[in-house]
């Protein structure tokens, strides 16, 4: 039962960071941009899936939670960083950045509920490349 801590933790973040920012809409975007319902969705699937594996890395070793924790801020930070600089290019190189820290994370945790997360990073990567090329 203490891993739902974690995880309300995760999601109680991810509120407080997201808010009411404004995501630029782009004027152009890839075929394969996924519906906007579909951010929600799958994020929510992603931070549940966080907040277990902060819970795991808490009973192993509590300083690899909290550097759990510290990529997890990195991760929430994309949005408002995004938001307010109304920048595709920002919005690249951030989520570029998000997704080197959660690769060391997994690293250094070697938790494999961390893979779907690494995937979608991977995925908003290279469409955020893309939005940031189709639209400059």
């Amino acid at each position: 039962m203490e891993y739902i801590y974690f995880i309300l933790l995760v999601f109680i973040a991810s509120t407080l960071l997201s808010g009411n920012n404004r995501i630029p809409n782009p004027t152009h975007k890839p075929s394969y941009y996924p519906p906007n319902y579909a951010f929600g969705l799958v994020w929510s699937i992603l931070f549940i899936l966080y907040g277990i594996v902060l819970y795991q890395s808490y009973q192993v070793k509590p300083s690899l939670c909290y550097t759990g924790i510290a990529v997890l801020i990195i991760t929430l930070l994309w949005t408002p960083i995004y938001s307010r600089s109304q920048s595709f290019s920002v919005g690249f190189y951030y989520i570029l950045f998000t997704l080197v820290a959660n690769l060391w994370y997994y690293r250094q945790s070697k938790n494999y509920l961390l893979i779907p997360q690494l995937l979608w990073l991977t995925f908003a990567t290279f469409l955020s490349y893309q939005l940031m090329r189709l639209n400059h």
